[in-house]
């Protein structure tokens, strides 16, 4: 019995860990934000699915609503804002 308490102090369990991460993974310290979700209207969702297939109707591999959503996101991160106002404005 003696024994077994021996080994069980000389384990490494009962060691106090001097690392706080293991050395093969990854740190988690980059913070992210979540995803963000939305509603669109019947007219949104509309003009959504025709841009989809338009789109779809020249790709070589399909795209879906998302995968739009990024690139029309994109796109208007390329615009200056006074143009995205103006189309805001011509939409209402």
């Amino acid at each position: 019995m003696a024994d077994l308490l021996d080994n069980a102090r000389r384990s490494k369990l009962s060691q106090p860990q001097t690392e706080s991460r293991a050395s093969g993974l990854a740190a988690a310290d980059r913070q992210e934000p979540p995803p963000k979700s939305f509603r669109l209207g019947a007219e949104g969702v509309a003009n959504l699915k025709k841009i989809t297939a338009a789109v779809n109707a020249l790709s070589h591999r399909h795209l879906r609503e998302p995968d739009i959503i990024r690139a029309l996101l994109y796109l208007g991160s390329q615009l200056k804002p006074e143009k995205i106002l103006k189309a805001y404005k011509d939409s209402l």
